[in-house]
């Protein structure tokens, strides 16, 4: 298990105030815009310490979280454990993704529900869940608390965003169908079920002005 005292150099009975600061210091010392100029080791050697760094500030700042890692930590957790549990993590939620791909819903919501029973706050576990559950014709509110969850974890993901926004289109609400569509352009311009999404808008949005046109020409 990795020990997330040491990876931000602070004590284990260190305030949230230190763990912030350590967080800050260090994040600017490995973001990987850092090491653009150097070698792709060097960059990726760069990155991994900067997830390192975050992962360890995302379990540490939570009080819930930090007193379950500290009983972990306690209890001397290895890191076998902890590959097998990774793995088979990995392995359910790419089933998850296979299973929205093949529109078989009800069989995502079980894959992803399975993987925040590992992670509860894994943001794109949360999000596709939503997804597989509004897809399923469950509760839309039960999707949206997850698709909430997920924003609230990790708000740089366009394909979260993506997410949400299909569940508010579902629920007829346009408005923030078309504004979480465009939160996703912003984070990444070239992700492709954002750019989907905003042709379907385009289109939709000419229909609706040839649309006026012609009634107007009728009159």
């Amino acid at each position: 298990m990795k020990n997330y005292y040491e990876i931000l150099k602070i004590p284990k009975n260190a305030t949230a105030v230190e763990i912030r600061d350590a967080y800050l210091n260090l994040a600017k010392l490995f973001h990987p815009d850092k090491a653009k100029s150097v070698t792709n080791e060097g960059w990726v050697s760069t990155n991994d310490n900067f997830a390192f760094v975050t992962e360890a500030y995302r379990v540490l700042i939570d009080p819930a979280r930090r007193n379950e890692y500290d009983k972990k930590l306690r209890m001397g957790i290895k890191d076998e454990g902890d590959v097998y549990v990774e793995q088979h993590f990995t392995k359910i939620f790419k089933e998850g993704i296979s299973s929205i791909g093949k529109k078989e819903y009800k069989k995502a919501v079980e894959y992803f529900k399975a993987c925040i029973k590992i992670k509860p706050n894994h943001a794109e576990s949360n999000s596709f869940l939503a997804l597989a559950i509004m897809s399923s014709g469950g509760d839309p509110n039960e999707a949206l608390s997850y698709a909430t969850k997920a924003l609230e974890e990790k708000i740089d993901n366009a394909d979260l965003y993506v997410n949400i926004a299909l569940i508010y289109k579902s629920m007829g609400n346009e408005e923030k169908y078309k504004s979480n569509i465009k939160q996703a352009l912003q984070w990444n311009p070239s992700n492709k079920r954002a750019l989907m999404e905003k042709k379907k808008i385009d289109e939709a949005s000419k229909g609706n002005i040839f649309s006026k046109i012609f009634k107007g020409g009728r009159k």
